[in-house]
């Protein structure tokens, strides 16, 4: 996620807790959950990006002028140089020279020291302050690359449908800031200022409220924008506070759809303000459904259709919540009993069975949301005999004897079953592999 994305979730979660802690049952919370307000994180976020990168090219200044006069760590180093070498003494090395024997060498009828204790004062640019300047620095530059990826991809995939309304002019524009920015990181990175400190490592677990980081004027600019661009540590908050964010999107488009609670086991804030839920059942006419969060970053979904055959009337699916754009870091889960598995960001639903984006254009979150729980629910009037030889989802022509309970496409993967309700018959996608 971009550091803007991550302070509008943290603001959204807060309502959420907020709200919650009002409406603490289920079956409470779901009824009145159409009044819980949250925004969309995408158009929140994107409507601030040109400032931000704004205030990524001041700070980038203030940074240099940093670099120009940075503060310094006046270090003292006793040493033993010749004494020629030696300017002057203090006194505290005027006594431990002569004290020491070895030192001194015989000239005649004289001792005389050949070598002195000296105390060396050296400027160590390596301080706490400016390796956070240094981490700073690395964290805009990761930064900047994802909006670097993120503005060149809505350029690749923009239509004239595009929920955000991004023309591509517009993201042209963003680029353009976008890599001068990109630029200035790399003229920083090439001073010896940046390659001193990160050749030691330029990482803090915490920064905390230094002298310097108050105190001077160039330095502070810098922790606030730090203190105000961070709204997460850890990974585990962020991806948790993802699922909160999404599920309650999924549970308001199932009281729209007036969708009814059954029963639950467990449902509300953790100790560490994180919502906890446990077997969350709802049911409509044709479905009973079953919700539960696993482990901090997943959700499995339960389908039950009350008509299908009873051998495919209940499946399980899986979703993962990841923070980041790349889907190349989760991996399906084996032999655990999931028709489907699949992962969302804020941005994009991913088919982890066909390795593919599920939305070739950007969706907002409430439609991501729909699409995966009512993908799931796909049911339609439809003739037996025509989906004998034509899929119902990517249209392909094929051949199935159809004998066996539901049936597989062999072209997009999708799976679908029929059955009979007040004497119509209708098809249940059991699995949908449809791409927008």
């Amino acid at each position: 996620m971009k550091i803007i994305e991550e302070g509008y979730l943290k603001k959204s979660i807060e309502k959420f807790n907020i709200f919650i802690k009002e409406n603490e049952d289920f079956e409470t919370f779901f009824e009145n959950s159409l009044n819980l307000d949250i925004k969309s994180l995408q158009k929140e976020s994107f409507k601030d990006d040109v400032k931000f990168f704004d205030e990524i090219s001041f700070i980038f200044s203030v940074v240099a002028s940093i670099i120009a006069r940075p503060h310094l760590l006046n270090k003292q180093d006793e040493i033993i140089v010749r004494s020629a070498l030696a300017p002057r003494l203090d006194n505290e090395s005027f006594r431990k020279t002569v004290k020491d024997t070895k030192l001194w060498k015989q000239h005649g009828n004289e001792r005389i020291p050949e070598y002195v204790y000296y105390n060396e004062y050296n400027d160590l640019l390596r301080i706490y302050e400016n390796i956070f300047i240094v981490m700073l620095v690395d964290i805009l530059s990761h930064e900047l690359d994802l909006y670097n990826t993120f503005y060149s991809s809505l350029v690749k995939t923009y239509d004239k449908n595009n929920s955000l309304s991004i023309s591509s002019d517009y993201s042209l524009r963003a680029l353009n800031k976008i890599n001068r920015l990109i630029k200035k990181t790399k003229f920083i990175k090439a001073t010896r200022f940046y390659k001193e400190i990160k050749r030691g490592g330029a990482s803090l677990k915490e920064v905390h409220a230094s002298n310097i980081l108050i105190n001077d004027r160039l330095y502070n600019y810098c922790y606030k924008f730090y203190k105000k661009m961070t709204a997460y540590n850890d990974n585990y908050e962020r991806v948790s506070d993802i699922r909160t964010y999404y599920f309650s999107l999924m549970l308001k488009a199932l009281r729209k759809e007036n969708f009814k609670v059954v029963s639950y086991t467990k449902f509300g804030l953790n100790k560490e303000e994180k919502l906890e839920a446990k077997k969350l059942m709802l049911e409509n006419s044709d479905f009973n459904i079953t919700f539960s969060f696993d482990d901090y970053d997943k959700l499995i979904y339960v389908v039950e259709n009350k008509y299908a055959n009873q051998k495919v009337c209940r499946e399980k699916h899986l979703l993962t919540f990841i923070s980041n754009y790349n889907f190349d870091t989760v991996d399906p889960i084996e032999n655990k009993g999931y028709k489907t598995q699949e992962a969302i960001n804020l941005w994009r639903l991913f088919y982890l069975d066909k390795f593919v984006i599920a939305n070739k254009q950007f969706m907002l979150e409430e439609d991501l949301a729909n699409k995966y729980v009512f993908d799931k629910l796909r049911v339609t009037l439809a003739d037996r005999k025509f989906y004998k030889e034509n899929c119902p989802s990517c249209k392909s022509d094929y051949y199935d004897p159809m004998t066996s309970t539901f049936i597989r496409c062999p072209v997009c993967k999708s799976e679908y079953t029929f059955y009979t309700k007040n004497k119509k018959n209708y098809l249940w996608f059991i699995k949908l592999r449809q791409i927008d």
